[in-house]
């Protein structure tokens, strides 16, 4: 499976990374995805969506099988499409196995999505809708 850019990808620990490259990890399969341990719906926190409806806000985690407490990988955020309006966590699970298969561990975000009801076209609906899922993010 080719390696596809997510939308939004965050790499922590640069150091970590450059020296484990010499080794061809990172840049090359180190495990089977059998290997990589998922834990699912982890709540990252609870915002109001547009609609004034309290949305839990969670995340799915993808760690290879070197990951342990207190040691430094670089992590990969995935976050899905759907602009806005539609789309779940769970449609680029592959992407973050994969990810995880060449050593880094990998969230995939859930994030407010526009009510049915407020799924026009106008710009102010768009940019509450953007702004809400980039404080989603944040936290």
């Amino acid at each position: 499976m080719k390696l596809l850019p997510a939308i939004f990808v965050l790499i922590s620990s640069v150091p970590a990374l450059l020296a484990e490259s010499n080794k061809g990890h990172f840049f090359t399969q180190q495990f089977e995805s059998s290997e990589i341990q998922i834990i699912e719906n982890v709540p990252y926190g609870q915002k109001l969506n547009q609609g004034g409806k309290l949305s839990d806000l969670l995340v799915d985690l993808f760690l290879p099988p070197n990951a342990s407490k207190g040691s430094k990988l670089p992590l990969i955020v995935v976050i899905h499409g759907g602009g806005f309006r539609n789309g779940t966590k769970e449609k680029n699970r592959d992407w973050a196995i994969e990810y995880a298969t060449f050593g880094y561990v990998a969230a995939c975000i859930n994030y407010r999505l526009t009510p049915e009801d407020m799924r026009d076209k106008s710009p102010g609906n768009f940019i509450t809708a953007a702004t809400h899922a980039t404080e989603d993010g944040m936290d």
